[in-house]
């Protein structure tokens, strides 16, 4: 597979997965480093190191090697704590068993530190990478759906949501349009989060339509986007928070009502600026 045809993949597949900008950026730099050290294959690559250089959290960090695991653009195995872990980027379990077979894989050695540091500024001029590989080619958009079907609960997700959101539409169909929404936000939140978001949807009154247009949520709203999403899980729209804004907006209803009779006269007839400069400053009452 080619360099190019490796950067061709991976646009490909966000239009089915809808990768966040952690994941592209974390698959790119695999991949630069890949090749900066002549395509090295598998790399050794400690994990404090990467999510240092692209100055993202280790949490964030995880979850996206995960998901980059996921649907097979890479593939990762954990050599322990303190040991650099193991990255595949042609996405080949052929080769990595015989990796695991033929190698002694030495846990308490970084080959990063040996080859990254000593050769990461060289540049290769080999354009193309284990051209063996492509005759696989056929079969990885098949393996890639398989395998990322399998791994998001989608079924669990709905029987969840329609237990939990009584008070809410229930999911009947889990379409196509559905699975991509849920995939988009199972790759950033865990299913405990989802669950969670669940049970605050069904204790809130204004999402279950005690608010000022009878608007009520849905499943679709919640997992559209992120916005929503992540709103609902923040508490947003928890009673004691929709209160507390209601209470704002009040008030300052209040105030502009006041601020508004400042400027009436007691027959109800509205002053002007100039009225009020002359009533102050030009008075012809007994003066002296």
């Amino acid at each position: 597979m080619t360099y190019i045809e490796l950067i061709n993949r991976f646009w490909k597949m966000n239009t089915e997965y809808a990768f966040s900008p952690i994941e592209g950026m974390l698959y790119f730099k695999i991949l630069e480093i890949a090749n900066r050290l002549n395509w090295k294959e598998p790399l050794s690559l400690p994990s404090n190191r990467l999510y240092m250089e692209l100055n993202i959290s280790r949490s964030a960090f995880v979850r996206a090697r995960q998901k980059l695991h996921d649907v097979g653009l890479i593939k990762y195995k954990s050599r322990g704590n303190k040991t650099a872990g193991l990255y595949w980027y042609n996405k080949t379990e052929m080769y990595q068993d015989m990796y695991f077979k033929n190698t002694n894989v030495d846990t308490n050695h970084d080959t990063y530190h040996d080859t990254y540091h000593d050769t990461y500024t060289e540049h290769t001029t080999t354009p193309y990478i284990r051209q063996d590989l492509d005759k696989d080619k056929s079969n990885i958009d098949t393996k890639v759906s398989k395998f990322s079907s399998e791994n998001i609960p989608f079924e669990k997700i709905v029987k969840s949501f329609n237990e939990i959101c009584k008070s809410f539409s229930p999911v009947k169909q889990l379409t196509d349009k559905r699975k991509k929404h849920i995939r988009a936000r199972y790759a950033k939140h865990p299913l405990d989060e989802i669950l969670t978001v669940f049970k605050k949807m069904e204790a809130s009154s204004f999402l279950k339509g005690d608010n000022n247009r009878g608007w009520q949520a849905s499943f679709d709203w919640v997992f559209k986007n992120e916005d929503n999403f992540v709103k609902v899980l923040e508490g947003k729209y928890d009673d004691k928070e929709v209160h507390r804004e209601t209470v704002k907006r009040q008030d300052k209803q209040d105030r502009r009502r006041d601020e508004a009779e400042l400027y009436k006269s007691p027959a109800g007839t509205g002053f002007t600026e100039e009225d009020l400069a002359k009533t102050l400053y030009h008075s012809t009452g007994d003066a002296g």
